[in-house]
């Protein structure tokens, strides 16, 4: 993804040209907090993949969005897993 690309996203709320919409890795996902700033924002979400190893924060996310992919801990993600990621996004913080 460009820069220019996610600047106006983020900013101007144009159209990105991902048209099936971005492909998202969350570490430290917790209960996905950042994929509710993605669809607040506007920005259309193909894959969401999230690293969080708390259960009830992973239980708290599948019931919110059972689309996400939970990974696991991030010390075992697998490459191949993960590839051609858009965004990624680090959320931190308890």
């Amino acid at each position: 993804m460009c820069d220019q690309c996610l600047c106006n996203i983020l900013k101007n709320g144009a159209t990105c040209h991902y048209t099936n919409g971005l492909k998202v890795l969350s570490l430290f996902d917790g209960i996905s907090c950042a994929r509710v700033a993605l669809e607040k924002a506007d920005i259309s979400v193909e894959l969401y993949y999230a690293s969080e190893i708390d259960k009830n924060a992973k239980q708290i996310s599948a019931k919110n969005y059972p689309d996400i992919l939970q990974i696991g801990d991030i010390r075992n993600i697998q490459v191949h897993l993960i590839q051609n990621i858009d965004l990624l996004i680090i959320v931190t913080g308890k």
